[in-house]
């Protein structure tokens, strides 16, 4: 009985011995572990990259058409809401543009006068100019292009606001911060040919409407550009 009760006891640490493992055994796995984790780890790193290359190589042409879109959009309802009734000027604006397009400086600009900025009455100014977190019904909008910090942007004041008195009352709204460069097309009928010009046409102190926007945008080493076309006098666009 004694020699079966030890033969039970040894057999039962014998087990125990063997459902363990060694510190060398450890190690390996843990270094197997490890290795397999860099790899993986290398590969999604890898997977990501590729992801976001692709993603960034189809980022400014979508940026461009979107902003190319929304200027269209933009001047083609002001050209068509041309000769609606417009609300009164806040206080401190002594007098809108005339024209629904034109060019002409924002009220208190600052800037250069011998830069006139395309002025946009918008009628309807969907949910991008806002007051108060609330959409502004109609806006007199001035297309700016900083040349130094390379950004498009809309310079504005709502109908409503109750007085416009400094610049700092004009409001600005960011429409991309990629854009290098904004040209002017125009066509000349008597040489049937199109003209690029980095400012405005200047003809007898007016300044014509060009048939283009030409907006170049910049990303790293990626360069796309975009045509914006201005309404005609004959509310046709120019396409």
């Amino acid at each position: 009985m004694r020699l079966k009760g030890s033969r039970t006891a040894v057999t039962g640490k014998r087990s125990l011995h063997r459902r363990g493992f060694t510190l060398v055994e450890m190690l390996v796995v843990i270094v197997l572990a490890g290795g397999l984790l860099t790899v993986m780890s290398f590969h999604i790193f890898t997977i990501s990259q590729t992801w976001l290359n692709r993603n960034q190589g189809l980022f400014l042409p979508n940026h461009a058409d979107g902003v190319a879109f929304y200027l269209r959009e933009t001047l083609a309802a002001a050209d068509a809401f041309a000769d609606e009734d417009r609300l009164g000027e806040p206080e401190g604006v002594e007098e809108l543009p005339s024209e629904a397009l034109q060019f002409a400086l924002p009220p208190h600009w600052n800037g250069s006068p011998n830069r006139p900025l395309l002025a946009i009455y918008q009628y309807q100014t969907g949910p991008l100019l806002q007051v108060d977190e609330r959409t502004s019904p109609e806006a007199q909008s001035y297309l700016y292009f900083d040349d130094q910090q390379r950004q498009l942007s809309l310079i504005w004041f709502g109908m409503l606001q109750p007085e416009v008195r400094y610049e700092r009352d004009l409001r600005t709204t960011l429409l991309s911060p990629y854009v290098r460069n904004v040209e002017y097309v125009y066509y000349e009928e008597d040489i049937d040919e199109w003209e690029v010009e980095d400012e405005p046409r200047e003809e007898d102190g007016e300044f014509p409407l060009p048939r283009y926007l030409k907006l170049t945008f910049t990303l790293g080493e990626q360069i796309t550009e975009r045509y914006v076309p201005l309404p005609l006098s004959t509310r046709d666009p120019a396409y």
